[in-house]
């Protein structure tokens, strides 16, 4: 079993290095951040069906909420996708003519994306949806404070 270092922070390898699933589960923080997240983004899924987004289709209409068009690439980085990824996830959302794909008016290689008035018609009967999803969730965290929380977080991805 890992035994925490208090000092540093680190778990020490047990003497035998097979690990067991309860150890697995209490120890590490990837297996628990990929456990919360698929019950976080049910929540927010759940919320969305009725306006037929995925959490993640929602996320890229709010980034995409902006005055002036964005690079794709930009958008990747801002909402920590990579650009294959976001590229595949843009493509039901152009075809529901949520999002339009225009070329950059310096580089006609980039596509920049932008907020269609669909999209953001779609956007403004989704907030309702999302933003109860948002209550559950910070009901769930109770008296830990979501800032603190964030930035905690935020430490593991740089």
């Amino acid at each position: 079993m890992f035994q925490p270092v208090k000092s540093t922070r680190v778990y020490k390898m047990p003497d035998d290095p097979i690990l067991d699933a309860a150890t697995v589960e209490r120890a590490c923080i990837c297996q628990v951040l990929r456990r919360v997240t698929r019950k976080v983004t049910q929540r927010y899924a759940a919320a969305l069906k009725p306006v037929n987004l995925t959490a993640g289709q929602f996320t890229i209409l709010a980034a995409l909420s902006r005055n002036k068009p964005v690079k794709l690439s930009t958008l990747a980085d801002e909402i920590g996708m990579d650009r294959t990824t976001l590229t595949k996830d843009l493509a039901p959302l152009e075809r529901r003519n949520l999002v339009s794909s225009i070329p950059n008016k310096s580089d006609r290689r980039v596509r920049d994306l932008k907020l269609s008035e669909n999209g953001k018609d779609l956007l403004r009967q989704a907030h309702p949806l999302w933003e109860a999803a948002q209550i559950s969730s910070l009901e769930k965290i109770g008296d830990a404070d979501w800032t603190e929380v964030r930035s905690v977080l935020d430490t593991l991805a740089p």
